[in-house]
């Protein structure tokens, strides 16, 4: 009878850790799923407000060319799509100028 009685608390035990292991791993179930919906919510605002920016930007494009014709900014683009490329070219050339440089400090270190 003693064995039996120790088998059934073993058994009660086993049932009770089984049940608070289940219940723990709801809570920490229920924490990550929380933890999860408020970073979901945090990306929605941050999306939601670049998206506002983005509105904001273009809204302010538009008042800021509206009185200008078509073709000039078109002219205005180009303009300044020529500035960048001849801006790169010169910066390319001034590189290659510093590179020759540097390699003609190199040999008169090893005339030295």
């Amino acid at each position: 009878m003693a064995g039996r009685d120790k088998n059934y608390r073993d058994q009660r035990r086993d049932r009770e850790a089984a049940q608070l292991e289940k219940k723990y791993k709801e809570q920490t179930r229920g924490a990550a799923l929380r933890k999860a919906k408020l970073q979901m919510e945090s990306i929605s605002r941050e999306i939601a407000e670049a998206v506002e920016e983005e509105e904001q930007y273009e809204e302010g494009l538009a008042v800021s060319f509206q009185g200008i014709g078509d073709n000039t900014l078109r002219r205005r683009i180009e303009a300044i799509r020529t500035e960048l490329l001849s801006t790169t070219s010169y910066a390319q050339d001034l590189v290659e100028i510093l590179a020759e440089m540097e390699d003609e400090v190199s040999r008169r270190k090893g005339e030295l």
